[in-house]
Protein backbone atom coordinates (compact mmCIF):
# COMPACT_ATOMS: atom_id res chain seq x y z
CA UNK A 1 0.00 0.00 0.00
CA UNK A 2 3.06 1.97 0.79
CA UNK A 3 3.95 2.18 -2.82
CA UNK A 4 0.67 2.71 -4.33
CA UNK A 5 0.51 6.15 -2.05
CA UNK A 6 3.77 7.23 -3.67
CA UNK A 7 2.59 6.90 -6.62
CA UNK A 8 -0.98 9.00 -6.71
CA UNK A 9 0.36 11.44 -4.22
CA UNK A 10 3.42 12.40 -6.66
CA UNK A 11 1.18 13.65 -9.21
CA UNK A 12 -0.57 16.16 -6.76
CA UNK A 13 2.83 17.36 -4.83
CA UNK A 14 2.79 20.13 -6.96
CA UNK A 15 -0.66 21.36 -6.18
CA UNK A 16 -0.32 20.61 -2.40
CA UNK A 17 3.05 22.65 -2.31
CA UNK A 18 0.79 25.69 -4.21
CA UNK A 19 -1.65 25.65 -1.57
CA UNK A 20 0.33 25.62 0.98
CA UNK A 21 2.45 28.75 -0.09
CA UNK A 22 -1.07 30.65 -0.16
CA UNK A 23 -1.97 29.33 3.38
CA UNK A 24 1.41 30.45 4.28
CA UNK A 25 1.01 33.96 2.62
CA UNK A 26 -1.98 34.11 4.54
CA UNK A 27 -0.37 33.32 7.80
CA UNK A 28 2.12 36.15 7.22
CA UNK A 29 -0.53 39.01 6.72
CA UNK A 30 -1.65 38.02 10.56
CA UNK A 31 1.57 36.73 12.14
CA UNK A 32 3.74 39.58 13.84
CA UNK A 33 6.30 41.12 12.78
CA UNK A 34 9.93 39.32 12.18
CA UNK A 35 8.59 36.19 12.73
CA UNK A 36 9.10 32.90 10.14
CA UNK A 37 6.44 31.00 8.69
CA UNK A 38 7.33 27.19 9.15
CA UNK A 39 6.79 24.94 5.61
CA UNK A 40 3.99 22.45 5.86
CA UNK A 41 4.90 19.11 4.88
CA UNK A 42 2.26 16.89 6.42
CA UNK A 43 1.47 15.92 2.48
CA UNK A 44 4.80 14.68 1.46
CA UNK A 45 4.89 10.41 1.74
CA UNK A 46 7.52 8.92 3.03
CA UNK A 47 10.19 7.39 0.41
CA UNK A 48 9.17 3.84 -0.27
CA UNK A 49 11.68 0.91 1.44
CA UNK A 50 14.02 -0.32 -1.19
CA UNK A 51 14.01 -4.25 -0.86
CA UNK A 52 16.42 -6.13 -3.53
CA UNK A 53 14.82 -8.96 -4.44
CA UNK A 54 18.28 -11.03 -6.55
CA UNK A 55 19.72 -11.37 -2.57
CA UNK A 56 19.43 -15.35 -1.60
CA UNK A 57 18.76 -15.72 1.59
CA UNK A 58 21.35 -18.87 2.08
CA UNK A 59 23.98 -18.25 -0.11
CA UNK A 60 26.89 -21.62 -0.56
CA UNK A 61 30.05 -21.04 -2.20
CA UNK A 62 31.25 -23.50 -4.75
CA UNK A 63 34.38 -23.76 -6.58
CA UNK A 64 33.87 -21.84 -10.08
CA UNK A 65 35.34 -25.12 -11.93
CA UNK A 66 33.03 -27.12 -10.54
CA UNK A 67 29.26 -27.31 -11.43
CA UNK A 68 26.78 -27.42 -8.68
CA UNK A 69 25.46 -30.77 -9.91
CA UNK A 70 28.69 -32.70 -9.86
CA UNK A 71 28.11 -34.03 -6.43
CA UNK A 72 27.24 -37.66 -7.26
CA UNK A 73 30.58 -37.96 -9.08
CA UNK A 74 32.24 -36.77 -5.88
CA UNK A 75 30.61 -39.98 -4.09
CA UNK A 76 32.39 -42.20 -6.12
CA UNK A 77 35.09 -42.76 -3.71
CA UNK A 78 39.13 -43.69 -4.05
CA UNK A 79 38.89 -47.26 -3.02
CA UNK A 80 40.01 -50.06 -5.42
CA UNK A 81 37.33 -51.34 -8.02
CA UNK A 82 37.83 -54.88 -9.14
CA UNK A 83 36.14 -57.38 -11.45
CA UNK A 84 38.08 -60.79 -11.56
CA UNK A 85 35.33 -62.89 -12.93
CA UNK A 86 33.56 -61.25 -16.39
CA UNK A 87 31.01 -62.71 -18.39
CA UNK A 88 32.40 -64.69 -21.76
CA UNK A 89 35.76 -65.03 -22.97
CA UNK A 90 38.32 -62.26 -23.22
CA UNK A 91 38.47 -60.28 -26.32
CA UNK A 92 41.66 -58.39 -27.56
CA UNK A 93 42.44 -54.42 -26.41
CA UNK A 94 42.38 -52.60 -29.76
CA UNK A 95 41.59 -48.64 -28.88
CA UNK A 96 41.91 -46.19 -26.29
CA UNK A 97 40.03 -43.05 -26.07
CA UNK A 98 39.78 -39.99 -23.86
CA UNK A 99 37.18 -37.19 -23.37
CA UNK A 100 36.36 -34.03 -21.04
CA UNK A 101 33.06 -33.83 -19.43
CA UNK A 102 31.60 -31.29 -17.49
CA UNK A 103 32.28 -32.75 -13.81
CA UNK A 104 34.93 -36.12 -15.04
CA UNK A 105 37.66 -36.85 -17.55
CA UNK A 106 36.89 -40.29 -18.98
CA UNK A 107 38.93 -42.77 -20.12
CA UNK A 108 38.02 -45.34 -22.89
CA UNK A 109 39.33 -49.00 -23.80
CA UNK A 110 37.36 -50.82 -26.48
CA UNK A 111 37.81 -54.44 -27.09
CA UNK A 112 37.29 -56.37 -30.59
CA UNK A 113 34.19 -58.15 -29.53
CA UNK A 114 31.28 -58.54 -26.69
CA UNK A 115 33.44 -60.37 -24.42
CA UNK A 116 33.57 -58.26 -20.83
CA UNK A 117 36.68 -56.92 -19.27
CA UNK A 118 38.17 -57.64 -16.12
CA UNK A 119 40.13 -55.66 -14.18
CA UNK A 120 42.01 -54.15 -10.99
CA UNK A 121 41.93 -50.48 -10.72
CA UNK A 122 43.66 -48.79 -7.66
CA UNK A 123 45.67 -45.93 -6.75
CA UNK A 124 49.20 -47.02 -6.66
CA UNK A 125 51.07 -46.15 -2.86
CA UNK A 126 53.73 -44.29 -4.23
CA UNK A 127 54.31 -42.12 -7.10
CA UNK A 128 54.92 -45.44 -9.69
CA UNK A 129 52.33 -48.15 -10.66
CA UNK A 130 53.26 -51.64 -11.14
CA UNK A 131 53.74 -52.99 -14.66
CA UNK A 132 53.27 -56.31 -15.76
CA UNK A 133 56.92 -56.63 -16.63
CA UNK A 134 57.62 -55.39 -12.82
CA UNK A 135 59.10 -52.15 -14.11
CA UNK A 136 57.83 -49.06 -11.84
CA UNK A 137 55.35 -46.75 -14.08
CA UNK A 138 56.23 -43.22 -13.06
CA UNK A 139 53.53 -40.69 -14.35
CA UNK A 140 53.16 -36.98 -14.14
CA UNK A 141 50.95 -35.52 -11.64
CA UNK A 142 51.01 -36.09 -7.71
CA UNK A 143 49.02 -39.29 -7.57
CA UNK A 144 48.92 -42.61 -10.02
CA UNK A 145 46.04 -44.79 -10.46
CA UNK A 146 46.73 -48.46 -12.06
CA UNK A 147 45.04 -50.07 -14.27
CA UNK A 148 45.19 -53.92 -14.29
CA UNK A 149 42.77 -55.25 -17.41
CA UNK A 150 42.71 -59.06 -17.32
CA UNK A 151 42.97 -58.95 -21.30
CA UNK A 152 45.24 -59.22 -24.29
CA UNK A 153 46.58 -56.14 -26.31
CA UNK A 154 45.54 -57.02 -30.45
CA UNK A 155 48.01 -58.38 -32.51
CA UNK A 156 50.29 -58.70 -29.31
CA UNK A 157 52.08 -61.48 -28.50
CA UNK A 158 49.23 -63.39 -26.80
CA UNK A 159 46.68 -62.38 -29.87
CA UNK A 160 45.36 -65.80 -30.97
CA UNK A 161 42.64 -64.51 -32.44
CA UNK A 162 44.25 -63.44 -35.67
CA UNK A 163 43.16 -59.64 -35.79
CA UNK A 164 45.40 -57.23 -37.43
CA UNK A 165 48.79 -59.37 -36.19
CA UNK A 166 52.00 -57.71 -35.37
CA UNK A 167 49.92 -54.45 -34.63
CA UNK A 168 50.39 -53.31 -31.18
CA UNK A 169 48.51 -50.42 -30.72
CA UNK A 170 49.97 -49.36 -27.29
CA UNK A 171 52.90 -48.98 -28.50
CA UNK A 172 55.70 -50.28 -26.04
CA UNK A 173 55.92 -50.57 -22.58
CA UNK A 174 56.62 -47.62 -20.84
CA UNK A 175 54.83 -45.45 -24.10
CA UNK A 176 52.43 -42.12 -23.36
CA UNK A 177 49.14 -43.04 -25.07
CA UNK A 178 47.75 -39.50 -23.62
CA UNK A 179 48.15 -36.70 -23.84
CA UNK A 180 48.97 -37.74 -27.42
CA UNK A 181 45.52 -39.18 -27.70
CA UNK A 182 44.46 -35.77 -27.62
CA UNK A 183 45.39 -32.56 -27.78
CA UNK A 184 42.65 -30.53 -26.49
CA UNK A 185 43.29 -32.01 -22.72
CA UNK A 186 41.69 -33.00 -19.75
CA UNK A 187 41.22 -31.51 -16.29
CA UNK A 188 42.84 -34.03 -13.68
CA UNK A 189 44.09 -36.72 -16.07
CA UNK A 190 47.86 -35.66 -16.66
CA UNK A 191 49.11 -38.77 -18.45
CA UNK A 192 48.75 -42.46 -19.57
CA UNK A 193 51.82 -44.71 -19.85
CA UNK A 194 50.96 -48.30 -21.32
CA UNK A 195 52.77 -50.47 -19.13
CA UNK A 196 52.45 -53.95 -21.49
CA UNK A 197 51.47 -56.83 -21.01
CA UNK A 198 52.13 -60.65 -19.48
CA UNK A 199 50.04 -63.64 -19.84
CA UNK A 200 47.31 -62.25 -21.34
CA UNK A 201 46.49 -59.60 -19.40
CA UNK A 202 47.44 -55.73 -19.63
CA UNK A 203 48.62 -52.51 -17.08
CA UNK A 204 48.29 -48.89 -17.63
CA UNK A 205 49.60 -46.07 -15.27
CA UNK A 206 47.19 -42.80 -15.20
CA UNK A 207 49.09 -40.18 -13.66
CA UNK A 208 46.49 -37.43 -12.05
CA UNK A 209 47.65 -33.80 -11.18
CA UNK A 210 45.72 -35.19 -7.15
CA UNK A 211 44.11 -38.43 -6.00
CA UNK A 212 39.89 -38.07 -7.19
CA UNK A 213 37.11 -39.98 -6.86
CA UNK A 214 36.53 -42.73 -10.10
CA UNK A 215 33.93 -45.37 -10.80
CA UNK A 216 34.46 -47.79 -13.61
CA UNK A 217 31.82 -49.35 -15.97
CA UNK A 218 31.63 -52.36 -18.51
CA UNK A 219 29.23 -52.55 -21.76
CA UNK A 220 28.66 -54.35 -25.01
CA UNK A 221 27.15 -51.83 -27.52
CA UNK A 222 24.90 -53.30 -30.73
CA UNK A 223 27.59 -53.32 -32.83
CA UNK A 224 29.04 -56.29 -30.36
CA UNK A 225 31.78 -53.56 -29.25
CA UNK A 226 33.16 -54.05 -25.16
CA UNK A 227 33.87 -51.24 -23.60
CA UNK A 228 35.88 -50.69 -20.42
CA UNK A 229 35.36 -46.65 -18.96
CA UNK A 230 36.92 -44.97 -16.37
CA UNK A 231 35.73 -42.21 -15.13
CA UNK A 232 37.52 -39.73 -12.86
CA UNK A 233 35.67 -36.83 -11.38
CA UNK A 234 37.18 -33.46 -11.25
Amino acid sequence: MQRLLTIFLAPALPVLLAMATLTACGDDQAAEPGAAASPDTSAVAPEPEVVSQNEPADVQSTPATMPQYCGEELSWGTAPRQLVDPNGDAMPLYLFEAGRHDCFDRLVFRVNGPGEVGYHIAYADGEAADAGSGDPLVTAGDATLGLHLLTFVQGGFYDQTGHQPGREPFGKPGDVIYPTSNPQGLTVVQEVKFGGEYEAETDFAVGLSHQRPFQVTTYVDDNQTGFLIIDIAH
